[in-house]
């Protein structure tokens, strides 16, 4: 029986009780009780549009998150920033996150996460939490406090940047607004790949609610920051004169100048004495064994401390690079052989033979690495696997002993080829605090100058302290001068790229670009802008290491690479990031680089405060519960 029945039911009997039965106050009015319906009925139609203007983010889009004078961030454009800022992180630290060095759990809410971790985290998971933190008096309680204080920076200079645009009446122009409308296209797209509608996807990536409009608006305000950022670096470049510049270096030409020299270090670990006595799974080190590692080490840290003194004393720089590359050998040929498991049927009988094959072999290896040779030849040449012996450097060894050999060759010439590659330290600029600057860029250096320095646990005065254990260690490093400080005179380059997002469609480009008999910078910038790309910008006065891509520099920067090269086959700069140049012209001498460069930041940085104490802006942090993450 439904509630209204028994209600009535109940009415009636009360109505045929006796006349002696007392009185019943009145019901209810019939009035008041439809009013009641009535506002219970608006109460749940109320809720169920509230919960749709929330779920459609039209509250948060009329709540304010951040605003300056003439520009406004709605909590759906705070909650855009605030996933971009995250999706940046873990693109940045992807591979930090996939071994679990942060306490950042990707498939938890932020808001329940403490930042640097619970008590069951472990250590390593709360330094490396520690290391993000860049404001010590104000560390974030949980991960979205983290990104929300990342979001409010970012956020907070783009505003800067806005009003700076509007001082400068700078606006989007057609291009850059149809740029705008490719991203959005290129979600709308990527909807349809998975099946959602556009808005649906936007709020699956982006938040609950966000939807394009607060996307479209969100870009629209980075690509206007964006723009005057660049509009603002173009015009206090232009404003740095020649005499400037010349005026920057005469009065700090420490900063500026570049050395070369010629260095090697030799280094041990405690950890590896201890291994070489206890073995490679030891647990802790026994007290009757101390003494015997720390002497060991010692040892090793006298004989360093030995050949880095013959190396100071070398009579020229050949000399210099031969010793590093003997003493290298020496080592090399000696592990690699410790390493082998050579049966006693097989050693040569005669210890001093060992000793001299392992001499012919070290002396091969040294001249192999002088002569540049990527590879070495085989110590022994077996021409008949069946034959019993053969001979290795002028001994009679067994076959297997000889293909031991071989494998021991090969082996420790990687070790000394990659210490070649080390000794010689070419265009290297000051460091303040560091040993190393401070003595090549000693006014009274000359060249042929040679010094050894030591760091760790040698640098202790009266001996190597006896309370280590395995995390300590000792450096024994040698530097001999070749080239005083000067001001590098190698000339950036101008080059400009296109990008693309496969390797197929920046191959299309190069055959397309390579049918000019004739390619120009001017028909360079013709198709980048009349042909569909993932991006496209020209790189002026380009220093050899600025754009990150060891591949980009190795093929701008060869002998065989002249003004007007094309790149041969893409160049891959980031994952589904393929890039095609093109080297039109020299540009300034690196030191002249080097010094505008610091000018223009310093001029920048200076502007940018300027700003900062002219626009306000205001940020109402209630609001950022708000966001979804």
């Amino acid at each position: 029986m439904g509630k209204s029945n028994r209600i009535r039911s109940n009415r009636a009997s009360v109505q045929a009780k006796a006349l002696g039965t007392p009185k019943k106050k009145k019901g209810m009015p019939s009035w008041l009780m439809t009013l009641i319906t009535l506002v219970v009925a608006v109460a749940i139609l109320l809720t169920v549009a509230l919960s749709l203007l929330f779920a459609n983010g039209v509250f948060n889009r009329l709540t304010t998150s951040m605003s300056s004078d003439h520009f406004r961030v709605n909590a759906n454009m705070m909650t855009y920033y605030f996933h971009n800022e995250y999706q940046s992180f873990t693109q940045e630290y992807g591979n930090y996150l996939e071994y679990g060095y942060f306490s950042l759990d990707s498939s938890r809410s932020l808001k329940d996460q403490p930042f640097g971790g619970s008590a069951d985290t472990t250590a390593s998971n709360s330094y490396m939490d520690a290391m993000l933190i860049t404001d010590s008096s104000n560390p974030p309680a949980t991960w979205f406090d983290y990104f929300m204080q990342r979001t409010t920076k970012t956020v907070s200079s783009m505003l800067v940047y806005c009003e700076e645009a509007h001082a400068r009446n700078l606006s989007l122009n057609e291009d850059e607004l149809a740029t705008i409308d490719q991203s959005i296209d290129a979600l709308s797209t990527a909807a349809a790949t998975y099946g959602y509608t556009t808005d649906s996807y936007i709020s699956a990536m982006y938040g609950s609610g966000v939807k394009v409009s607060d996307v479209r608006k969100a870009m629209e305000y980075s690509s206007l920051a964006t723009k005057c950022m660049t509009t603002l670096s173009e015009d206090l470049e232009n404003a740095i004169t020649a005499d400037r510049v010349n005026a920057a270096y005469d009065a700090d030409k420490q900063s500026f100048d570049v050395v070369d020299y010629l260095s090697y270090s030799f280094s041990v670990t405690y950890e590896e004495i201890a291994e070489s006595v206890l073995g490679e799974d030891y647990d802790s080190i026994p007290d009757d064994k101390k003494e015997t590692i720390l002497t060991l080490y010692r040892a090793k840290i006298a004989t360093f401390e030995n050949r880095a003194e013959a190396l100071k004393s070398a009579a020229d720089s050949a000399a210099f690079e031969k010793m590093v590359l003997e003493y290298v050998a020496e080592d090399a040929v000696e592990d690699t052989y410790g390493d082998q498991t050579i049966a006693d049927a097989d050693k040569p009988a005669n210890a001093d033979d060992i000793t001299a094959i392992k001499t012919a072999m070290k002396a091969e290896l040294v001249a192999d690495a002088l002569a540049d040779k990527e590879t070495t030849a085989d110590a022994v040449t077996i021409a008949d696997e069946n034959a019993e012996t053969v001979t290795a450097y002028e001994k009679t060894v067994t076959t297997a002993y000889a293909k031991i050999l071989n494998t021991v060759k090969s082996t420790a010439y990687k070790s000394v080829i990659a210490a070649k590659e080390t000794v010689p330290q070419t265009k290297v600029g000051y460091t303040e605090g560091s040993d190393v600057s401070e003595w090549v860029f000693d006014e009274g250096r000359a060249v042929g100058d040679a010094t050894v320095i030591v760091t760790g646990d040698g640098e202790a005065e009266g001996g190597v302290p006896a309370d280590l254990d395995e995390y300590t260690s000792t450096s024994v490093s040698v530097y001999r001068m070749e080239k005083l400080p000067y001001a590098d005179p190698a000339k950036s380059k101008n080059v400009a790229y296109i990008l693309y997002q496969t390797e197929a469609e920046a191959l299309a480009a190069i055959e397309a670009l390579k049918a000019n008999e004739t390619l120009t910078f001017d028909l360079f910038e013709q198709y980048a802008h009349d042909n569909e790309n993932a991006g496209h910008a020209e790189l002026e006065d380009y220093v050899e290491g600025n754009l990150g891509s060891a591949d980009f520099d190795e093929w701008l920067f060869a002998e065989t690479t002249a003004i007007g090269a094309l790149t041969e086959k893409p160049i891959e700069l980031a994952e589904n990031t393929y890039c095609v140049a093109f080297y039109h012209a020299d540009g300034a001498e690196n030191w002249y680089v080097d010094v505008k460069t610091t000018l223009l930041n310093e001029d920048y940085e200076a502007y940018y405060e300027t700003m900062e104490g002219k626009y306000a802006i205001t940020v109402k942090e209630k609001s950022f519960s708000k966001i979804d993450a």
